[in-house]
């Protein structure tokens, strides 16, 4: 890797009158621009009535706008060759493509097209509502997928940061286009609005398709401020008609700013985010009661969760519960090794440094530290505090966590329930 891309690229930033943030930073290597509208809209900022809006709302902008139907957002993006999609998340969705820098007025037009002029069809939606029933109905027969959504949705309650991001479908089927639009109108607004490129990119060429393309939108309200979850621990005994018994755990994680954001992540990659990991040895490759287990993190605006799971034979699962439970109190009360720390620190240095050769991370990377940090980390900031984790904090910080955790054992239904 050159020398130049271990350092912090220099951005560009400007807001517009309403709000919309616009975001450039060149990347010197690069002969493509990626491009992506952020909109701080996701499952949690959902009323009960609109519990799943947010990511029917990503499929529907896709049906075309007040300018281009589906078939002709189709043939706009085709002959661009690269990649243009979109996600939403608890916290977020987001809208990105990739294209040749030359391609970047007309991919800017096209985000625009589905952002800002959407006219969500009544046919389409109808339509619509069924695609993502089926997205659904995917993931309910994936016992895996399911267990994690009902430790989500028991470990945090009755808040909305444990609701499906799909939805519930009794929701949906009941989702009209006056409402959905209505949603649309609240959400997609300026102030909630980020365009972010980098890559072969101009910063002025940028804003000049911004200031013509989205000055328009309405200013709206910011995110709203929404109340801190509270972490509910518990153990609970499901039965479902699945060849396996699936073991979730949860613990209460961190918000994207907390001072433990390091320790938590080595922390993690030595308990169960890698090949190499104290979970991964132990069940899978020394006792060989799980082909999947690993643990992992999820950091929010306000709070976060640490996941651990397993899948083992029916015969296994409690070998299985008391082998993960062993692993994380060894852990625990002997700490890690100066092998493990020295290789979880390499290896989440090494991906951080190889992040920086994709443009793509480099532009979610510049989004997000806006977003929830309000500035850029430096990657030098980054690595010194990779460098001063110690081992004593990652075992006060595990004992500290997962001394209240929520708990789903699945088992399969026996013949004679069934």
């Amino acid at each position: 890797m050159s020398a130049e891309l271990y350092e912090e690229l220099p951005y560009e930033r400007t807001i517009l009158e309403n709000g919309v943030e616009v975001l450039s930073m060149p990347v010197p290597h690069a002969r493509s621009v990626v491009l992506g509208f952020w909109l701080e809209n996701g499952s949690r900022y959902q009323s009960p009535e609109e519990d799943g809006f947010a990511h029917l709302l990503e499929h529907m902008l896709f049906k075309g706008g007040d300018h281009l139907d589906a078939a002709a957002l189709s043939d706009a993006m085709e002959p661009l060759g690269g990649n243009i999609n979109a996600y939403t998340d608890r916290e977020l969705t987001v809208y990105h493509a990739t294209v040749l820098s030359e391609d970047l007025p007309a991919a800017f037009g096209i985000l625009q097209e589905l952002v800002v002029h959407a006219s969500l069809p009544a046919s389409e939606l109808a339509l619509e509502k069924r695609v993502v029933a089926q997205e659904a109905a995917m993931v309910a027969e994936d016992p895996e997928e399911w267990v994690q959504e009902e430790l989500s949705r028991r470990m945090w309650g009755g808040h909305p940061l444990g609701w499906p991001i799909l939805g519930r479908s009794s929701i949906i089927r009941r989702a009209s286009r006056a409402r959905l639009l209505d949603y649309y109108r609240r959400h997609y607004v300026g102030k909630r609005l980020k365009v972010v490129a980098a890559g072969q990119v101009d910063h002025a060429t940028l804003l000049a398709l911004a200031q013509q393309g989205l000055n328009a939108l309405a200013a709206g309200d910011p995110v709203p401020g929404t109340e801190q979850p509270r972490f509910m621990p518990g153990r609970y005994r499901l039965k479902r008609q699945t060849l396996q018994a699936h073991l979730a755990w949860a613990a209460a994680g961190f918000a994207v700013d907390a001072p433990e954001y390091y320790v938590a992540s080595m922390a993690n990659l030595i308990l169960g985010g890698s090949s190499g990991s104290r979970l991964f040895r132990e069940i899978r490759e020394r006792l060989g009661l799980a082909y999947s287990v690993y643990s992992q993190l999820e950091f929010y605006r306000d709070s976060g969760e640490w996941r651990i799971y397993a899948g083992a034979n029916a015969s296994d699962w409690q070998r299985c519960e008391q082998a993960v439970g062993a692993v994380l109190q060894t852990l625990i009360q002997e700490g890690p090794t100066p092998d493990e720390m020295e290789r979880s620190r390499r290896h989440l240095r090494a991906q951080l440094l190889m992040s920086l050769e994709d443009v793509e991370a480099r532009m979610s990377r510049l989004a997000r530290q806006r977003i929830y940090l309000g500035r850029t980390v430096p990657v030098t900031e980054s690595l010194a505090q990779l460098d001063a984790v110690r081992p004593e904090q990652i075992s006060t910080l595990l004992r500290a966590q997962w001394a209240n955790l929520c708990q789903i054992v699945c088992l399969p239904v026996s013949r004679r329930e069934s």
